[in-house]
Order: C-alpha cells, then structure tokens, then sequence
C-alpha cells in the first residue's frame, strides 16, 4: 500500500477515490498493489492509522539521502506556505452563528417529536406531511437533527478554548489565513530544505498563520532527523523575531533573516525614514537623524510581553526647521523607540550586506521556494485532501517523502552513464 501512495502521490494524486480508480485500470498502479484492489475506505485508513509509520520512512529515505552525499548541512533554507484545507470558507462560524444553528437543529428535533406526538394524540395521519407519517423517517430526523446539536456544540466548546473568533464546522482545526490574494481555511506548510540537493530535511505542519514561532521546532527537528545542525540557516522576514535571532548564535548557527523593515525599505514602501535611518550611538545613550541632529533618552515604556523598551526624543527646535522634516515625521518632532534586544537586528543587517550574507541568503530562490512551488504547482498539491491536524500532517510528510524519493532517483539517473 504504502508503494501505491508514494507513486499516486509523486503524479499529484491525493484522493482516495481517484487511488481506487486507478487500482482498477491503470496497470502501474496494478503492478504496485500486487493486484490488489482495496476501496477508498481501506486507502484513506491506512493513511490516518500509519501517521508514526509515516513519519519514520521520511527519516528512514532522508538517511539514505545523506549517506549518499545529498545532504550538505552547509545552508538549509526555511520557508512556509499556506495550503488550502479541505473545507469551505463559507463554513466558518462564530459563536453567535453556532448559537444559532444549534437553536434551530433543537426545533427541528423538537418539532420532528411534536408531530410523532401528534401522529399517536389526538391528531390524524392523515394530516401529516407523508414524510412525517413514516416512524422510521421522523426518527432520522431527530437523530440527524441531535447529531447536528452535538457537532455545533463541540464546535463551539472547540472554540471557546482556542479564543479564536470563528471556527471551521467542515474542519474544525483549519484556520482562516491569506493564501495569495484569499483568505481562506488553510494550514501552514513549513519546509526546511538543505542547498545541495534540494533535499527536504524537516517538515511540519501548523495551525498557526505567523511563521516566526516555528524556527526553533524546525531547527530541532533538523538535529533529531539528522543527528547534527547547519552551520547556516536562511529565511525570510516572517521568520525575523528577537527570540529567534538570539536562539540561533545559542546553537552555533550562522542566521540569515532581514527584518520586516529592511524588506518595506528595500521595496520602498516606507513614507517617513525608518527608525534604521538613526545611528545609534551605544557610548552615549543617543540616536543621530539623517539630519545629523541628535535624539536623547526621554523615558522607558513597558510593552505587552513586559519587556522594556527606551525612548528618544528630538528637540522642537532641531525639527522646526529641518529641512528633511517631510520625509521624517508629521508630528512636531520625532521620536525612535529602542528594544532592548535591538542589537540583534543591526547585527544581522550588517552580516546580510556582506558578500558572504548575501550569497548565502540568495541561495532561498534555488533551495527552498522551487521546492515549495513544484509540490504546490508541479505536483498539484495545492489543497489537502483529509481533514484534521494530524492527518493533514501525513499528507505534507507523504509528499515530502515523494519529493525527497524524486531527487534521489535524480541522483541515480546522473550515475548511470558513469557506471556503464
């Protein structure tokens, strides 16, 4: 079974009926299955029973991968990416809308039991729709009517413990995301992906949309796959936190992630300078503006995490007559906030403005986002066919195991013609 779905899934078949379909006339799939013919049903099982199976062939293959020289650990380059889940944005409620349709399964039930009443009391049979005349079919709909009570208040248990504001009645786990210009149920695919060979050295899936919380479980998930770390890690501005920027020199691990200000700079989207645009001056407690005056220490400000964060602040004066005033603030004079972990940030500004952190960095639109397009695009893994965290997860490791597979079949091809 488990040679059948890495071939359906390497020609970007996920569905359990299209696997079925091709167990019946397509003779690759025949060979494969021995000739055997199992339903949908028994597909869709033994993906959602064999997750630890899974997951265990995916280390098993990248092993294999290494021993053949494929794995570098030189760069690797992290990225997420968004995949539709198997539900519609239209299912989506809040609790008020839960509210609601629990109301109305309760007298649909309610009303289905009257009308049994009825039927037995004092009414005639005769009077009653013929759907409701049938014992059989009133029953249906009370059961079918509570079923659906259960389901909508499971659903809202569900989403009064997330604190989330709406939930997925289709895939309760999915969560509303922008994939592209959309916002829809969705996943967070994240890929880790070493520069040699393209091969996929970690993968996870997340409920959650951000990126920068799923660093450190990539990075661990690296060293658990393959026994040691990357002497350099890649990623984007979604990745860029003072957390992960300060975790990643604790592992002896080269970063490479510009700030989200560096990447509105670099696009030049930004109206009034940056707060980038300030020298800071470490001796002196002080920033210097582009326009060469000085902004002093005023005040500390707590933040929601209960970090502190310092206040400089420009003089009247200075910014009154400032000729640059347009390109720098609207308010009577500008200020600059400074984290106390700011350092982290110049840092890696600096290191990516070298011709090493360039490189390396550059290396991303060659390792990880083809990866993440030909699964997507090439593969047609665009959306999951199974539902729920857990088996949605098997899916992405199951495509990650087929692309790993592909790139040493690659590996192989190349060796032929120096062999014979």
């Amino acid at each position: 079974m488990i040679k059948v779905l890495f071939y359906a899934y390497s020609l970007g078949i996920t569905s359990s009926r299209e696997i079925e379909d091709h167990l019946r006339r397509d003779a690759a799939f025949m060979f494969l299955a021995a000739m055997q013919k199992p339903d949908y049903r028994t597909i869709c099982l033994f993906r959602t029973k064999y997750l630890d199976c899974v997951v265990s062939l995916f280390r098993q293959i990248l092993q294999v991968c290494d021993e053949m020289d494929m794995v570098g650990m030189v760069n690797v380059s992290i990225d997420g990416t968004k995949i539709k889940a198997n539900a519609s944005r239209k299912r989506s409620k809040d609790a008020e809308q839960i509210d609601k349709e629990i109301k109305r399964w309760m007298e649909t039930a309610e009303r289905a039991d009257s009308e049994e009443d009825d039927l037995y009391g004092d009414g005639s049979p005769f009077i009653l729709p013929p759907e409701l005349v049938d014992r059989r079919t009133r029953e249906e709909k009370i059961e079918e009517a509570l079923r659906r009570v259960r389901e909508l208040e499971n659903a809202k248990k569900k989403l009064d413990e997330s604190g989330l504001k709406t939930i997925n009645m289709t895939d309760p786990d999915a969560r509303m995301m922008k994939s592209g210009r959309l916002i829809r149920p969705c996943y967070n695919g994240q890929l880790a992906v070493d520069s040699k060979c393209q091969v996929i050295v970690a993968c996870d899936l997340t409920t959650c949309e951000v990126d920068y919380d799923q660093l450190v479980p990539m990075v661990e998930q690296i060293e658990m796959n393959l026994g040691e770390l990357p002497i350099s890690i890649s990623a984007d501005s979604g990745y860029a936190s003072y957390d992960n920027l300060e975790y990643l020199p604790g592992r002896e691990i080269l970063g490479l992630i510009p700030d989200q200000m560096l990447k509105i700079e670099e696009a030049g989207k930004n109206k009034y300078f940056s707060r980038n645009k300030f020298v800071y001056d470490a001796s002196l407690d002080r920033y210097t503006c582009p326009g060469g005056k000085l902004l002093t220490h005023q005040n500390r400000q707590k933040m929601k995490d209960g970090a502190f964060t310092e206040k400089y602040m420009a003089k009247d004066s200075d910014c009154a007559g400032c000729g640059l005033k347009s390109k720098c603030t609207k308010a009577k004079k500008r200020f600059v906030s400074r984290n106390p972990r700011e350092h982290l940030f110049e840092e890696m500004r600096e290191r990516l403005k070298t011709p090493l952190g360039k490189a390396l960095y550059k290396l991303r639109k060659i390792t990880v986002e083809p990866v993440n397009g030909n699964i997507k695009y090439n593969k047609g893994f665009s959306e999951f066919s199974l539902r729920g965290l857990s088996k949605t997860r098997i899916e992405l490791v199951m495509m990650s195991i087929v692309h790993n597979i592909r790139k040493i079949h690659d590996v192989l091809n190349d060796l032929i013609p120096l062999t014979a």
